[in-house]
């Protein structure tokens, strides 16, 4: 039995509670974008329009994930035309994480990494092979319109640095490791995708950064603890789920492995590193005045970089809010149904073939 299986197993023997556990939030909530709606019919045309949607599972499911209420509560105060471009992208991420988590790209790691640089490359200058990699350039191509030759690189980075988790979490599951907890943490940084949310704060605000202010220590810890306490926080909300699929790189279910406790005690564990996170968040975030002093900045880039950290927490703050809005999460049990939502080519024809 490999890893992922005596986790699923293990975890079918014991059951758990999210009804008394108390998420830390200290940011206030702030009202969905207005666009959302606009946002969402303009994703809806735009997914037509590219073919990267054509099963009927796979639209059930976006509709019930929201991808403009996601935008929308991750970027309150953005221009309706930017909402509905990264409501579109959110659209785009949720299809290809689909492809992997059903297809043979997510299991065969040869093939995962023959798909992933196929995406990549796209960003990088090269002919797309695959339906999806025909819509990221759609998207790469809107996204940095005005974007500096610094943001393009950081975004670039930062895109395929989440793509090519899918590769190590298949590679675990096929030679039947277990990540620790610690390990975990920083896997889990750049798989939940949302350094790339991140980097799309600039365009919400207008702003593009230096690459000596992106390089700042402070807001580089700031990014990967909100980072961090997202990803933990969706591993608490996607557990029972998870769990029901066999599926192994959660923190739940890694910090039961570790410790040898009950799912229930790892919860509560796993919500005290969510807390951990976003205290790091507040704490990073007071280092910034100073960095900022040392690093000579003026007035106005001095507020574009505190605007720009504000959006950070608004993001945190919008996806803390998500779980609560949105029927992936108010209405789980659909999703236990696990409808084959994989299409087959929109990786490229090699994986479609090996199954």
């Amino acid at each position: 039995m490999d890893a992922r299986a005596a986790a699923g197993e293990a975890l079918m023997t014991s059951d758990f509670s999210l009804s008394n556990i108390d998420f830390y939030m200290p940011f206030p909530p702030l009202e969905a974008n207005p666009a959302a709606e606009e946002a969402g019919a303009a994703t809806w045309l735009w997914l037509d329009e590219v073919g990267i949607c054509p099963a009927a599972a796979t639209r059930r499911y976006l509709r019930r994930t929201q991808p403009e209420l996601v935008t929308a509560l991750y970027y309150p105060h953005a221009a309706p035309e930017v909402v509905a471009l990264i409501s579109q992208w959110t659209a785009w991420a949720f299809i290809l994480d689909d492809e992997f988590d059903d297809g043979p790209a997510g299991s065969v790691p040869s093939l995962g990494a023959e798909a992933i640089e196929g995406i990549a490359a796209v960003m990088y200058g090269a002919k797309p092979v695959s339906p999806l990699g025909e819509a990221l350039l759609d998207l790469w191509d809107r996204l940095v319109v005005d974007r500096s030759p610094s943001w393009r690189r950081t975004f670039r980075n930062d895109v395929s640095t989440w793509l090519w988790t899918y590769y190590a979490e298949s590679v675990d599951r096929t030679s039947g490791r277990l990540p620790s907890i610690d390990d975990y943490q920083l896997h889990r940084l750049y798989s939940v995708g949302m350094p790339m949310y991140l980097d799309m704060c600039e365009i919400a605000c207008g702003i593009d950064l230096p690459e000596a202010v992106r390089r700042l220590p402070a807001l580089k810890k700031l990014r990967n603890a909100a980072c961090q306490r997202i990803g933990l926080y969706n591993d608490l909300l996607s557990a029972r789920k998870e769990r029901a699929a066999a599926y192994s790189h959660n923190a739940v279910f890694l910090v039961e492995e570790d410790t040898q406790c009950t799912t229930q005690e790892a919860v509560e564990r796993v919500n005290n590193l969510v807390t951990k996170h976003v205290k790091r968040v507040i704490a990073f975030e007071e280092q910034i005045p100073d960095q900022l002093e040392a690093l000579g900045a003026d007035g106005p880039l001095r507020s574009a970089v505190l605007r720009c950290v504000a959006a950070y927490r608004e993001l945190v703050r919008g996806d803390h809010d998500y779980a609560t809005r949105t029927r992936r999460y108010m209405e789980p049990e659909e999703d236990q149904l696990k409808e084959a939502r994989y299409v087959g080519n929109l990786l490229g024809a090699k994986a479609e073939t090996a199954t």
